[in-house]
């Protein structure tokens, strides 16, 4: 299923981070996975898959936060309507001596 044409599209409202996989995570495994979401005339993701992914291990915790995630619909004529959009998940892991304050981010 397509998105028609928009002539507003959606805004974030709401963005959850996606839970780093403890045994990637150990493993000092990185990765990007692109999600596909549907969102409808709420800005609610209603359906999420996965487009791409460099590692299986992390395409899960992509889907579990994609489907939290809350939109300002798109718009066609001035009326909210469903549309497909594609969210990035980057899991990186931070070098703790260029940063020791941080640890893990996406």
């Amino acid at each position: 299923m397509e998105s028609p044409s928009v002539d507003t599209e959606p805004v974030v409202l709401l963005k959850v981070e996606a839970r780093y996989p403890d045994i990637a995570l150990r493993a000092g495994l990185e990765c990007t996975v692109f999600v596909k979401a549907w969102l409808n005339r709420e800005g609610v993701v209603k359906k999420a898959v996965v487009l791409k992914s460099d590692a299986e291990i992390f395409n899960t915790s992509a889907l579990d936060a994609a489907m939290q995630w809350k939109f300002k619909a798109a718009m066609l004529h001035g009326q909210p309507v469903g549309a497909w959009i594609s969210i990035p998940f980057r899991f990186r892991l931070i070098n703790e001596k260029e940063n020791p304050a941080a640890e893990v981010h996406r």
